[in-house]
């Protein structure tokens, strides 16, 4: 079955979801680790201090000011949650600049190769048909097959692109960071 620019387009934001999750999973399953261990009265203190460095040290800006007085306190758990967050969408920032630069390969591959332009079985049949076996007739049938091929996986490029691209604006509006230096929209200090 065909799938439409729109589904292509849900594909790719589900693509980008799971590899986000993916990606963060272990950083969150090792941070939740250090919590357990900090918040464990029943294990050493040394133990204990350790942990809360770790987790100090793992971003000072949203864990920071944890330590083991407050570390089973609302305010802690929220700090957690909010890091796990913005992790989360920092990594999906990641993700979907992955799957743009994927894009941007078919998109040039597309406009140097032809590639995606390839008349399907059924295009060929029509321009068979409508041609009344003439050659010349067929073939110009067919270059149009591949023109209109051609417009409609550009579009279908460009409106996968809008979609990730919407993502990765919305992830950044609610706090995701990009972490790529060569991106034209991330802030240098």
């Amino acid at each position: 079955t065909a799938e439409t620019n729109a589904q292509k387009a849900m594909k790719d934001l589900a693509d980008v979801e799971a590899t986000a999750r993916k990606e963060v999973y272990k950083q969150q399953e090792a941070l939740a680790a250090l919590v357990a261990v900090a918040a464990n009265e029943a294990k050493s203190k040394k133990d204990r201090e350790a942990a809360i460095r770790k987790i100090n040290a793992i971003s000072p800006e949203y864990l920071g000011n944890l330590t083991l007085e407050n570390i089973k306190t609302d305010a802690s758990k929220q700090a957690l949650e909010r890091y796990n967050e913005v992790l989360l969408k920092t990594a999906r920032i990641k993700a979907a600049k992955a799957k743009l630069d994927e894009l941007e390969n078919e998109q040039i591959d597309l406009e140097t190769k032809g590639t995606g332009t390839e008349t399907k079985w059924y295009q060929k049949l029509g321009n068979y048909i409508a041609s009344g076996g003439d050659y010349a007739s067929f073939s110009s049938y067919e270059g149009e097959s591949v023109g209109e091929n051609f417009k409609e996986k550009a579009k279908e490029l460009e409106v996968r692109r809008k979609a990730l691209m919407d993502l990765i604006n919305k992830s950044k509006d609610e706090g995701g960071v990009d972490t790529d230096p060569n991106s034209p929209s991330t802030p240098t200090t």
